[in-house]
C-alpha cells in the first residue's frame, strides 16, 4: 500500500466511523487536493438538478467537496452565507449571518441521499508565528459542538473537516474528536516507481546503479518535488539517466536539501571543505570501512540484509579534536554535515518543542545520506537525567522522541555525537543499540602531539614553505619542543597546541613590528625561541585540570569506551575502576609520556586517599 492509498484508507475509515475532524500532518499543501481528487474518500456528488455541472464535466468543483487555504474564517459554513441555507424564521439567507444567528444545521448544502460533505483546509492555521489563530480554534470547537448536538437528519452530521499542516496544533478540548494521520516520507519503492514512471514518459532507459543512487538522494521529498528535481536534472544534463548526469545529479538534489534546511531554520549546514584531523586513526578507519553501507544503503539491505550504521559517540576531555573530527569524517565521506542545536528546538508555546523535535528528526531523514553532528550531547539532553521538575518533563519527552528515532531509523543518517562529561548523559543513551560504537579521546601522547604540531603548522597556509623553515616540522625539532613541555609540566591537548603555535607567531610578528623579512617568516631558531616563550606563558589543560583528566579516565573505563587512536597513553583495561588506580608506567622513556602518566597516577592516588 502506497502512502497515498494509506491516507485515503484512513480518511475513509474515520469518516465512516463519524469522526468530525481529520488532521493530516504533512508539509505537502497539495496533499488534500490529491486525496480528494481520487474520489475514493467520498464520492463526487454533482447537483445536476440545478444544472450546475454534468457528470462528465470536470471544470467545476463537486458540490460536496470544498477546499480552502489556511483558515476557516471566510468559509461559508462559518459565516452563514450558503445560498441553500436558511436564517431565522426559515427565510433564505440573503446576507452574511454569524453562526449563532442562524440554524447551523441548515448551513450545509442540501445534498440528497446522505452523501457526505468534506471541507479541506490546506496549511491550516499557519501564520507568521506558526500559531493557529483564535478564530480557527473557535470555529473548530463550534463545528464539533454543533455536530454533537445535531439531529439525525441535519446536514452538519454528514460534514467532515480535513485539515493539513506541517505540525499538529489543535484547540484544547478537541482532542477526543480529532483523528490525526501522520504522513511518513515516501518509501524507497514509491520513489523508485516515480523515477521509473518519469523515465518512461520521457523515453529514457534507467539502469540499476543510477536508479539506486537517485532513490537514496531523493528521500524526504514529496511527489511533486521529486518530479521537479528530475525535470531539472533532465534539463541540465540532457537526460536523467544520461552519462553526464551520473555522479553530478546529486549536486542538484543536495542544493535543494540545503534550501530545505535554510527555510526550516532548525538545523545548520556546516562547511567541511579542507577539514582534517591529526591522529584518531581508529575512528577514521572504522567510519571508512562502513562508508559503503552509508553510500549504498539500498544495495547493502537488498543483497546482504545489512542496515545502515546508526552512528558513533566520541567522548573525552575538551580540546582533543572531537568537533574537528566530525567535520573530517563528513569530508572523507563527501556527505553534508548537519549540526543539531537543542536551542533551536526549544519553544515558548506549549507543545512547540516536541513539534520542533519531530520536524528536526524528519529533516535529518530527508537530508540522508548525511552526517548529523550533535556537539556536546550531554548539554542537549542533560535535563532528561535530572530528577527535578524544572521543565515539567519537557526534557524527558524530547529525549524520549530522540531515543525512539535512534532505535528505529533505517535511513543512512549517520549520527556523530560528542560528549565531554558522560556522567551527565542519561544511561539509556549509552546502552547497545543506540550507537554502533563508543570511542574515547584522551590526552595525546608525545607522538600524537608531534603529529598535531606538524599538521597545524603545515595546514596554516596553502604553501607553508613560504612562511616556515622546513626544519621546524622535523622530528628532531618537535621532539625538543615536547621534551621542554614535559620537563616543565606543560601537558598539552590539541587545543593547547593550536594556541601555542598562534602565540608564537604573534610574538615574532610583534618583534618585527609587522614588517615581513625576506625569505621564510618563521626560521628555526626564531620560532624555537618564540615557542618556548609561548609554552612558558600558557596554562595548559594538563597543568590546570589534572583532576578532571583523572575523573574522565575512570568514567571512560567504566563505560567500556574504545580508543580512538592507535597509540594510547593508558590502556583502559588496566584501569582499576573500583580502587581508581592504574599500574606503574612501563612504556618508553621519552621525556613526556612517562611524566604525563605519572602525573595522572599521582592524581588518582591522592583522590582515592
Amino acid at each position: 500500500m502506497t502512502s497515498l492509498e494509506n491516507i485515503i484508507y484512513k480518511c475513509r475509515e474515520a469518516i465512516g466511523a463519524g469522526v468530525p475532524v481529520i488532521f493530516i500532518e504533512s508539509d505537502d499543501m497539495g496533499l488534500i487536493d490529491e486525496v480528494l481528487r481520487t474520489g475514493k474518500v467520498v464520492p463526487y456528488w454533482y447537483n445536476t438538478t440545478e444544472g450546475w455541472m454534468r457528470d462528465d464535466d470536470h471544470t467545476r468543483q463537486p458540490d460536496n467537496i470544498y477546499v480552502c487555504n489556511n483558515n476557516l474564517r471566510n468559509h461559508k459554513m462559518f459565516t452563514g452565507s450558503w445560498s441553500h441555507g436558511y436564517g431565522p424564521g426559515g427565510q433564505p439567507l440573503s446576507k452574511t449571518f454569524l453562526p449563532d444567528e442562524c440554524e447551523q444545521r441548515y448551513l450545509i448544502p442540501q445534498v440528497p441521499g446522505g452523501v457526505p460533505f468534506v471541507i479541506g483546509v490546506r496549511n491550516y492555521g499557519v501564520a507568521a508565528n506558526g500559531v493557529p489563530t483564535e478564530d480557527n480554534d473557535r470555529n473548530i470547537m463550534n463545528f464539533i459542538s454543533q455536530r454533537l448536538s445535531s439531529l439525525p437528519g441535519d446536514g452538519i452530521r454528514r460534514c467532515t473537516l480535513i485539515l493539513q499542516a506541517p505540525t499538529v496544533s489543535l484547540p484544547n478540548g478537541s482532542e477526543p474528536y480529532v483523528e490525526v494521520i501522520n504522513v511518513p516520507p515516501l518509501s524507497d519503492d514509491e520513489i523508485r516507481d516515480i523515477i521509473l514512471q518519469f523515465a518512461r514518459e520521457k523515453g529514457e532507459h534507467p539502469y540499476p546503479r543510477m536508479l539506486d543512487s537517485l532513490t537514496v538522494d531523493l528521500r524526504g521529498f514529496n511527489r511533486r518535488k521529486i518530479i521537479e528535481l528530475l525535470m531539472r536534472i533532465r534539463l541540465t544534463f540532457s537526460g536523467v539517466f544520461h552519462i553526464n548526469a551520473e555522479g553530478k545529479s546529486s549536486d542538484i538534489i543536495r542544493q535543494a536539501k540545503e534550501q530545505m534546511l535554510i527555510k526550516e531554520g532548525l538545523l545548520r549546514l556546516k562547511k567541511t571543505s579542507g577539514e582534517s584531523a591529526s591522529g584518531l586513526e581508529r575512528i577514521k578507519d572504522w567510519v571508512e570501512s562502513r562508508a559503503g553501507l552509508i553510500m549504498d544503503s539500498i544495495g547493502a539491505r537488498d543483497s546482504w540484509l545489512l542496515r545502515a550504521p546508526k552512528g558513533i559517540l566520541v567522548s573525552g576531555i575538551p580540546g582533543t579534536g572531537k568537533s574537528l573530527l566530525a567535520k573530517a569524517v563528513a569530508q572523507s565521506l563527501q556527505l553534508p554535515l548537519i549540526q543539531f542545536d537543542m536551542g533551536s528546538v526549544l519553544g515558548g508555546v506549549v507543545g512547540q518543542s516536541e513539534s520542533n523535535m519531530r520536524r528536526v528528526l524528519r529533516l535529518a531523514e530527508n537530508m540522508s545520506p548525511c552526517v548529523l553532528w550533535i556537539d556536546e550531547i550531554e548539554k542537549a539532553f542533560s535535563s532528561a537525567s535530572a530528577s527535578g521538575n524544572s521543565d515539567s518533563g519537557l526534557g524527558k519527552r524530547i529525549f524520549g522522541q530522540f531515543l525512539t528515532w535512534m532505535q528505529e531509523k533505517t535511513v543512512p543518517c549517520f549520527i556523530f555525537a560528542t560528549a565531554n562529561d558522560i556522567t551527565a548523559l542519561p544511561p539509556e543513551l549509552l546502552r547497545r543499540g543506540r550507537f554502533d560504537k563508543k570511542f574515547f579521546t584522551f590526552m595525546p601522547t608525545k607522538e600524537e602531539c608531534i603529529t598535531i604540531f606538524r599538521g597545524i603548522i603545515q595546514g596554516s597556509a596553502r604553501n607553508a614553505a613560504e612562511y616556515f623553515d622546513p626544519a621546524i616540522c622535523s622530528d628532531e625539532f618537535l621532539d625538543e619542543v615536547m621534551r621542554y613541555c614535559g620537563k616543565h609540566g606543560k601537558f598539552l591537548t590539541g587545543a593547547d597546541i593550536e594556541g601555542i603555535v598562534e602565540d608564537a607567531k604573534f610574538i615574532i610578528y610583534r618583534a618585527f613590528k609587522g614588517i615581513r623579512p625576506n625569505g621564510p617568516v618563521y626560521t628555526r631558531d626564531l620560532f624555537r625561541k618564540a615557542l618556548f616563550q609561548a609554552i612558558d606563558e600558557v596554562q595548559s589543560y594538563g597543568e590546570t585540570d589534572m583532576d578532571r583528566i583523572a575523573d574522565c579516565l575512570i568514567r571512560l573505563a567504566k563505560n567500556q569506551f574504545a580508543p580512538a587512536s592507535e597509540t594510547n597513553l593508558i590502556n583502559l583495561r588496566n584501569v582499576d575502576t573500583r580502587r581508581k588506580t592504574i599500574p606503574e608506567y612501563e612504556g618508553a622513556r621519552n621525556g613526556y609520556d612517562e611524566l604525563l602518566y605519572e602525573a595522572i597516577r599521582n592524581e588518582l592516588e591522592q583522590a582515592h586517599n
